[in-house]
């Protein structure tokens, strides 16, 4: 989808916009690393056709955070 392609309909009708989509918070959702946490930035993109939609979060240090915090899959 951030190639400007929906891989549910293949068509090129996405837009995308931080914090577009609230999972909890006044902005971003919680990705929890300690028991004290803050909500993180997120970047959403979603197709106007079908509605298909993909939520990344953007913040590079809740990342770093998660790596020491969460367990590794594969």
């Amino acid at each position: 989808m951030r190639r400007g392609l929906c891989p549910k309909c293949q068509t090129p009708t996405i837009y995308r916009k931080l914090n577009g989509i609230n999972y909890g918070g006044n902005a971003g959702v919680f990705v929890y690393t300690s028991w004290l946490t803050a909500a993180s930035t997120v970047e959403t993109l979603i197709c106007t056709r079908c509605g298909y939609f993909e939520t990344y979060v953007v913040d590079e240090k809740k990342m770093a955070e998660i790596t020491n915090t969460w367990e590794k899959v594969g």
